[in-house]
């Protein structure tokens, strides 16, 4: 985009600043036209100078108005850039913080696996072949289910917890890791 094309989309938006621009020009060129009447030529040569005057003025405002857009532009990038390799340090540290607890905690976390599952497996009714195949079997297979459910839930609950306490500190640390950042 070029910088006229910036200053027209930034008009578009807001036209509050070609009204001002507008009234100013209309002040110079009211006062350069006041006091005693000139002749034709002088009035003419008045007119012309006023209109190079605002033509100038207009010009270095654009420039003006280019240069801060480029500035804040480059801002701009040099935040997101920071937000980006902050969002990347802390990602790595809770992934770092929920492999040690996968280390730590394997049972938790295959009990977890089982739990996900189940519940998954619980969400769909059975089919007919599977009510036909295991009849009482089945039904008696769904309160032991329902039952294990109940435990495994207790069990994930606790493992959750445990996820929840390494992910937390995985964000404290990388916190913590920005602030001596960016205070050094």
């Amino acid at each position: 985009m070029t910088p006229l094309d910036r200053i027209i989309t930034a008009a578009k938006q807001n036209p509050e600043g070609l009204l001002l621009l507008g009234a100013g020009i209309a002040l110079i060129l009211r006062q350069t036209t006041k006091g005693s009447r000139p002749s034709d030529q002088g009035s003419r040569n008045a007119r012309k100078k006023s209109r190079s005057t605002a033509g100038n003025s207009v010009r270095s405002t654009a420039e003006s108005v280019s240069e801060y857009v480029a500035d804040a532009k480059e801002k701009a990038s040099e935040y997101g850039e920071a937000a980006v390799n902050e969002a990347s340090r802390a990602f790595k540290a809770t992934r770092k913080s929920v492999g040690n607890f996968a280390e730590d905690q394997p049972v938790g976390l295959a009990m977890g696996g089982l739990a996900a599952g189940i519940l998954l497996a619980a969400m769909f009714p059975p089919t007919k072949i599977e009510q036909r195949a295991l009849g009482p079997i089945g039904r008696r297979a769904a309160d032991m289910a329902a039952d294990a459910k109940d435990r495994i839930k207790d069990v994930a609950a606790a493992a959750g917890e445990g996820v929840k306490e390494a992910a937390k500190e995985g964000m404290r640390e990388a916190t913590e890791q920005l602030r001596r950042d960016t205070l050094s």
